[in-house]
This record gives C-alpha cells, structure tokens and sequence, in this order.
C-alpha cells in the first residue's frame, strides 16, 4: 500500500463514516503515521511499512468513530505552539487565540500577575506566559488529570517556571496567596454549553471531550457568575477580565459585567463574539 493508495482508502472509510472533514483528517493522520509533510504524500508516493499500514488503519477507524483528530494523535496546535492533549482536556482551539492576542494588545511592562480559571491544557496560561515573559501566570483547574497535561506543557514549552499551577474551583482557591487587588488579568474560558444541550453536541464533541469542560449549567452562565461575582476582589485598578463566550451570550454575560466593570465585546476572525473584556 502506497500514501496514495492508504489517502484514498481512508478518505472513503472517512466519507462512509460521515466525518465532514475526511480528506484532512485523512491526510493528518497519515503524516502523523509515516513523518512526512502533507505534500510529500503526494509527491513521493512511498510505500507503507507493514507497522505503518496497522497504525494507519487503526486511526483511521477511531476517527470514524467519532474520536477527534488531536486526541487521536495526542497533541493540537494553539497559536504559534504544540500541546500534548488527552481525553482530560478540552481540545484548545483557534477561536481561543483571540483571549490571548487581545490581552496581549492591552499588556505593559508594569503587569505582574496574571489568572487563568479552567487552564484544561494550559494552552492560554502558557501562551501569555511564552508572550509577556515579564509576567507569572496562576493557571487553576478543579481536575487534576488536566492539572497534569497542562504541567506537562508548561515543561516541554519552556514556561514552567513561571506559571503556578493550582488545583480547585473557581479564583476561591486563589484565597491565601493574598492576591486581592495585585492582579493584572483574569482569563477563562469557562464551560458554556447549557447542559439540555450537551446530547446533540457533534459525537466528536459530546462523546469524547470531558463533560466537565462544556456543562454549563441551565443557562450555560453558572461559572461566568462565579467569575464575574468574585474577580473584582483579585483585578487591581485597571486590570482586565476577559471571558469566551458561546452563541448568543456575549450581550447577557456583558450584563452580568456591567456592574463592576467597562465592557466590550470582540468579535473571532470569523466575526462572532467570541470574547467578553471588561476593565476595572
């Protein structure tokens, strides 16, 4: 079997099994199995070793159960970086960056101190760490499976030393470390998904990625009030609040902010509100 010859049987298997996404999805996974660029799949047309045919095969049928690409092959790209991800974590995605780039956008060389509430992976803690290397980054998650894949990227990315990672709920676990009113930014994107939704999800979302990061709550804004209710407490004058939102909640979460903050809403590169900030 040659790269063309396993290309064309999986993006078939793919299309059969209704993955929307078959040839990329085809075409990652192979060059996951056999290390070559996408384009040298086509250009060199090599043979498959007989480990590379069972490894290949093997994939190919996860993905047609719905199992997702980077859990699969056990890392995603979040912006310029590669995180190790596992069925612990959400899996980071490009609508995600914009937290980062619009906190970056608002950074100085006074900022100290930044939170992330839900790290998952670490890849927006680590992110803004490897971006405003003048900063320490407190990244909290209630899982300590995730806790660990997102120390595991801190080492391999070179971050580890400035990011303080903490296991519990919410910025109440922050309480002790007599953070009130010295930090920079709190950033989160928190789980949104209103838990009457959470069963017609796409299978690669609902089966697969951990409920805990996507349950919401009734309205999907349960710990959007956590958040917002206690951040005040932490933000220094000045210091910002950013928080992803999902469809139609970046007007009722502005709601939620207005009290205690000056709000805006910014929009993804696909032009949905995709992120709430708001400035003490």
């Amino acid at each position: 079997m040659t790269t063309l010859d396993a290309l064309h049987w999986a993006i078939n298997s793919l299309k059969s099994a209704g993955i929307e996404t078959a040839v990329t999805d085809a075409e990652w996974l192979l060059e996951d199995t056999v290390s070559l660029v996408r384009h040298q799949l086509y250009l060199q047309n090599r043979s498959l070793t007989d480990k590379e045919i069972i490894r290949y095969t093997t994939t190919i049928k996860k993905r047609c159960n719905h199992e997702p690409v980077a859990y699969i092959i056990g890392s995603k790209t979040f912006l310029d970086w590669e995180f190790t991800v596992s069925p612990h974590v959400l899996i980071p995605r490009w609508e995600t960056e914009v937290l980062v780039d619009e906190l970056c956008k608002r950074s100085h060389q006074n900022w100290r101190i930044g939170v992330e509430i839900g790290t998952g992976s670490g890849a927006i803690a680590i992110s803004l760490a490897l971006k405003l290397p003048h900063i320490q980054v407190y990244a909290t998650d209630i899982s300590a499976s995730a806790l660990q894949i997102a120390w595991l990227n801190a080492k391999q990315l070179g971050a580890s030393n400035r990011i303080i990672f903490i296991q519990g709920d919410m910025l109440t676990i922050l309480s002790g470390l007599e953070l009130e009113g010295r930090v920079d930014f709190i950033v989160s994107n928190p789980p949104y998904i209103p838990t009457n939704e959470i069963d017609v999800l796409p299978p690669d979302v609902r089966d697969f990625e951990p409920r805990v990061a996507l349950d919401g709550g009734k309205d999907g804004r349960d710990y959007y009030k956590k958040i917002i209710k206690n951040a005040p407490d932490y933000l220094m004058s000045g210091g910002y609040l950013a928080l992803e939102v999902g469809p139609g909640q970046a007007e009722p979460v502005q709601e939620l902010m207005q009290k205690h903050f000056e709000t805006q809403i910014i929009n993804d590169l696909c032009q949905r509100e995709r992120v709430v900030l708001g400035q003490v």
